[in-house]
C-alpha cells in the first residue's frame, strides 16, 4: 500500500475510532470544524506507535468537561478531580491507538504502541514530532470542542499493509490483553 493510501486508512480508522469509543460512553460525538478559540480547562495527551516500515503518534485534546461527561462513573453524584479525567484521557487514547492497531492486524499489519503520556496544559502541536506528515482533526463531544492530531513518518514508499481484511488473522478479542 502506498503512503497516500495508508494515510486515507488510518484517517478513516481513526476518525471512526473516536466517534465509536464516545457512544460507547453515551457521549454523542461528530466531526466537526475546527475552533480558532483558546480550549480552557483541558489537558493533552499523546501515545506513539510504529512498525518496520512508518512511525505514528497521536494526541489528542479534550475539554475537563467533555472527559467528566464520558468518563465511566458508579454514580452520577461521585466528585471526579483532574487526576481522574487526565487518567480517564489516557485511556481514552489507548482505546484509539488499540482500535488502529486492531483494525491494521487485521491487514497483517504489526503495530506496536506505546504507553500515553498526560501533557497538561501543552497545545497539540507542542507535543507531536515535527517534521511528519499531520492530520487534524475537530470533533464535537458533548457539545464540547475536541482537537485530535495524527502524525505519521514514513520510512519506506510503500507500507506492508494489506488491502485485504483477514477477518481471521490475529484475531483478538474486544479489550482482551495480547501479551507478547
Amino acid at each position: 500500500m502506498n503512503n497516500s493510501e495508508f494515510a486515507a486508512l488510518i484517517s478513516d480508522v481513526y476518525k471512526k475510532a473516536f466517534i465509536e469509543i464516545m457512544a460507547n460512553y453515551h457521549c454523542e460525538a461528530y466531526e466537526s470544524e475546527p475552533s480558532n478559540g483558546l480550549m480552557e480547562f483541558s489537558s493533552s495527551v499523546s501515545v506513539d506507535a510504529g512498525a518496520k516500515d512508518f512511525e505514528m503518534s497521536i494526541a489528542l485534546k479534550m475539554p475537563y468537561s467533555s472527559l467528566e461527561k464520558s468518563i465511566p462513573a458508579d454514580t452520577d453524584n461521585q466528585l471526579i478531580d483532574e487526576g481522574q479525567l487526565e487518567d480517564w484521557l489516557c485511556e481514552i487514547s489507548n482505546l484509539l491507538i488499540g482500535a488502529v492497531k486492531a483494525e491494521l492486524l487485521k491487514r497483517n499489519c504489526i503495530l506496536q504502541i506505546g504507553l500515553p503520556q498526560c501533557n497538561a496544559d501543552q497545545e497539540l502541536y507542542d507535543i507531536i514530532p515535527n517534521g511528519h506528515h499531520h492530520v487534524k482533526y475537530s470533533f464535537t463531544v458533548a457539545h464540547e470542542q475536541c482537537e485530535s492530531i495524527v502524525s505519521l513518518q514514513f520510512l519506506e514508499e510503500q507500507i506492508d499493509c494489506s488491502d485485504f481484511v483477514f477477518e481471521e488473522a490475529h484475531h483478538v478479542e474486544r479489550s482482551e490483553l495480547e501479551l507478547f
